[in-house]
């Protein structure tokens, strides 16, 4: 049986999923097209799966609060990784921190790595040492290419049908976050939060009150009858002149609660928003909606970007910070962490500061 391919053969073939953007599905398992059929024959409609069943990215990433927030998170990608001894950096930084040799760029890699944590709670780097034991480079393994074995071995997937043992823990770098990840907790409020999605782009398409075509004399329609009523009364309505209508003399157009829905529409998603922000442990504020009361003067843009680190950014970088300042990374006595510096800094807006005449 093969072993472990060296370094540079091996991110070669782990970085084909470089675009940290896509939906990976790694090449060695190719995707069953026949998911959907089976889904639907075997276990009926997909309304009827059950809410703790987690999500996939792809569904996740249709809510538009959660690529807010992933976004958001994301700026932890565009800080510098440093090393520090004490409270001091280093002269002489870790190359590797912020190179690299193979095709996904530093950034690419931390982003892939946070995608990772935010989806899945975890991640993997497949890293290379010099003859002193120390790391030269790395490169995020995708996902779906590697596992932890019941005895809690790690294994990769490096050819067809074939998992191979790291023989190592040094050559690989296992992070591990504070929760599982949001495709499993947040499976029920992300399933919610596209129901409501298909609410409102429904309402959307008929933007006029619900209705009851109530029938106002002793005439009784059959079940085809009344769904050929429904459907040309919904197709009359997505017509660019549906704002007007003519019902027949026995047939009359009753208003249901039409306030009572849109409210409960908007307070909704605006539930859903306070979901992904909980779900993600980020400040609520930082992916609603503007509201007529905000306004982008210093203290608001000031406090919101130290409510972002101190309660956003900071958890999460504290996963890569703590797990890349353990002695199996650095040297003892050193540490490395993100380097926040600039988000403190207030933005310089061209403006002079004022001053007395």
């Amino acid at each position: 049986m093969a072993g472990l391919p060296s370094f540079k053969d091996l991110s070669v073939f782990l970085t084909r999923a470089s675009d940290p953007t896509t939906n990976y599905v790694s090449p060695l398992n190719p995707p069953n097209t026949l998911a959907p059929i089976i889904v639907g024959d075997v276990f009926g409609p997909q309304d009827d799966i059950d809410p703790m069943t987690p999500i996939s990215r792809a569904e996740a990433m249709t809510i538009p609060s959660l690529i807010r927030a992933r976004g958001i998170l994301m700026i932890i990608a565009s800080q510098p990784l440093v090393a520090y001894k004490g409270a001091q950096r280093l002269q002489r930084q870790p190359g590797w921190l912020n190179r690299t040799d193979t095709s996904v760029s530093p950034q690419a890699r931390v982003i892939a790595t946070m995608d990772d944590l935010i989806f899945n709670g975890e991640s993997l780097w497949f890293v290379e040492r010099n003859s002193f034991g120390q790391i030269t480079d790395a490169v995020r393994v995708p996902f779906d290419d590697w596992r932890v074995t019941p005895e809690g071995d790690i294994e990769m997937h490096v050819t067809k049908d074939h998992w191979v043992k790291v023989p190592d823990p040094r050559r690989v770098i296992h992070f591990r976050g504070f929760q599982e990840g949001i495709c499993t907790i947040g499976a029920p409020a992300l399933r919610a939060a596209s129901d409501i999605q298909r609410s409102v782009a429904s309402r959307a398409a008929t933007p006029v009150p619900l209705l009851d075509l109530h029938i106002t004399d002793d005439v009784e329609l059959d079940r085809d009858e009344r769904a050929l009523m429904r459907r040309e009364w919904s197709a009359a309505l997505k017509n660019p002149d549906g704002s007007v209508a003519i019902t027949p003399s026995n047939v009359e157009a009753r208003a249901m609660g039409a306030e009572g829905t849109n409210d409960f529409l908007t307070a909704a998603r605006n539930g859903s928003r306070l979901d992904v922000a909980n779900l993600l442990q980020l400040p609520a504020s930082l992916i609603e909606g503007s509201t007529s009361t905000a306004s982008l003067t210093y203290s608001t843009s000031e406090g919101k970007r130290s409510e972002l680190k101190d309660y956003g950014l900071q958890l999460w970088a504290g996963i890569f910070n703590a797990r890349l300042s353990m002695d199996d990374v650095t040297a003892a006595g050193t540490r490395i962490a993100f380097d926040f510096s600039d988000l403190s800094e207030v933005p310089d807006d061209g403006l002079s500061p004022a001053t007395e005449d």
